[in-house]
């Protein structure tokens, strides 16, 4: 019997090197023969693609630093309803790269988690580990 799905972020800021350690991660994970998906942070689900490119694109200053905090939470609450919460459901592991937002909201909307690290990631590297 497979081990139970999971979720994953690795957090960290620009250039941190999440996404080069999100592709091992899931690389090493196929591997060993689970089931993994990959996303990001802001993103991950058509909405929240959508928010993404409303932070990312045009003028950096437009937003204040309270609506852009807002923009990262609707953007986080549709990639856990739309994309998160189904693949766990369906017994799939997933491997997310988030910006550095504090992981607890997070946390709150997929389960209970516990902190982790890797040895041999990048300092500036970390994950959350949800078992579902």
């Amino acid at each position: 019997m497979p081990p139970a799905a999971r979720f994953i972020t690795l957090e960290g800021g620009e250039g941190a090197g999440k996404s080069t350690q999100a592709r091992r991660l899931a690389a090493a994970l196929r591997g060993a023969g689970l089931d993994i998906i990959e996303t990001r942070e802001p993103g991950g689900s058509p909405g929240a693609e959508e928010i993404r490119r409303l932070l990312t694109a045009g003028e950096p200053a437009r937003w204040s630093p309270m609506a852009e905090t807002l923009l990262h939470f609707a953007a986080r609450a549709d990639h856990v309803r739309r994309t998160i919460r189904p693949a766990l459901a369906a017994g799939r592991w997933v491997a997310a790269t988030a910006s550095p937002i504090p992981p607890w909201p997070i946390k709150a909307m997929v389960t209970a988690s516990t902190v982790t690290s890797s040895p041999g990631w990048p300092a500036r590297c970390w994950a959350i580990c949800d078992p579902i």
